[in-house]
């Protein structure tokens, strides 16, 4: 199957994220792959690569074409070349709201293309477009174009729905995490209880909502240490985060780590304060690590743990500061904690989750959009 993927701005070394996994199980898979894309990151930065490899150490090509910033968006759009209309058997688009969106109406006018939409809506952009009914006209216009819109959980459908999207046309396939590698991750041995984050620094992630709770658990526990990790993609965001820990000899900032099991196997609770996600993979990780996670009570993270079983959900400060404090007393409940969040996290493998891609690529090409 011939499979082309949109996205304005495409980065092979995040390979957590789901457009470059879906890519790389779909050629895994024999498909025929193809992904067109801006000259840019995800920060805007000029990114030349136009290869990476699969875990196969196959070679995926990428098409970055000439590309332009849309500064006022926070975001960039690029100028298809003739590769976009050549005959693919499905066009695969991330996200509504994207620049690349808006290439499905040029898409069903040069060629009946089956196109699937993948939504990664959130609540916030729900209440702005529910506010402002020409941009809410001109967001879903390409969602009503698609053949197939995905979202990540029956709360993001919900949503699409309420604005007037069929829901026929509305498929909820989960965000994956490559499960098997994060089995047999354990910390070592030692008298400190660490607590983490792992994460970008900006503001959507919320980091400020456990500042207060985490210093005061240093200053209640000598053997409570703090580890954070991530890039600081908003520099003055970071840096404010930063400067709260300056005077806290157990607190450490490792930076950007290429992979995350270097963070699992030195924390044994994980905080995840966002303020809203769509499909929110460092939980999932979290939870196949084997961690306690306490996670903001947000969606997706309903979805993925129940309260006091696999995880905590923490409404405010003082939820984080309590349930922290609760695990970091019982260490019973820490390990029951964990074990029953890598139970439930086995269910998002990549394998599982692209079987479900691969079946709507199979409906969708023989439907002939």
């Amino acid at each position: 199957m011939k499979i082309l993927y949109l996205k304005d701005s495409f980065e092979p070394k995040y390979l957590t994220r789901d457009e470059v996994q879906i890519a790389m199980h779909a050629k895994r898979r024999g498909h025929d792959v193809t992904i067109i894309t801006s000259e840019f990151d995800l920060d805007l930065k000029s990114q030349s690569k136009n290869f990476f490899k699969n875990q196969n150490k196959s070679e995926i090509k990428i098409i970055r074409c000439k590309s332009f910033r849309l500064l006022s968006f926070n975001t960039c759009g690029y100028i298809p070349n003739r590769e976009l209309f050549r005959n693919y058997d499905v066009i695969h688009v991330h996200n509504i709201g994207s620049y690349s969106s808006f290439l499905i109406g040029m898409v069903k006018l040069a060629k009946k293309i089956p196109v699937i939409l993948k939504a990664d809506f959130s609540e916030i952009f729900y209440t702005r477009l529910k506010r402002n009914y020409f941009l809410q006209k001109v967001v879903l216009k390409p969602a009503r174009l698609a053949d197939i819109v995905t979202t990540y959980t029956t709360r993001e459908r919900e949503l699409l729905v309420n604005l007037g999207l069929p829901a026929s046309k509305i498929r909820v396939i989960p965000v994956g995490i490559n499960y098997e590698e994060f089995s047999n991750l354990k910390k070592e041995p030692t008298d400190f209880v660490t607590i983490g984050y792992l994460g970008r620094f900006v503001p959507q992630k919320g980091i400020h909502r456990i500042v207060k709770p985490l210093k005061k658990l240093m200053d209640e526990y000598r053997n409570v240490k703090v580890i954070f990790a991530g890039q600081k993609t908003d520099n003055m965001y970071g840096n404010n985060i930063l400067s709260k820990f300056k005077k806290c000899d157990r607190f450490s900032y490792i930076g950007f780590i290429k992979s995350s099991k270097e963070f699992f196997s030195q924390v044994d609770i994980v905080v995840i304060p966002s303020l809203w996600e769509t499909g929110s993979i460092i939980t999932l990780e979290s939870m196949a690590a084997g961690k306690a996670v306490v996670a903001s009570d947000i969606n997706p993270h309903h979805d993925y743990i129940e309260h006091g079983v696999s995880g905590f959900l923490a409404k405010n400060k003082e939820d984080f500061y309590r349930y922290c404090k609760e695990l970091i007393d019982n260490k019973r409940l820490r390990k029951m904690v964990g074990k029953n969040a890598r139970r439930r996290a086995r269910v998002y493998d990549w394998g599982n989750i692209f079987d479900k891609v691969e079946e709507m690529y199979a409906h969708v090409s023989i439907r002939g959009g």
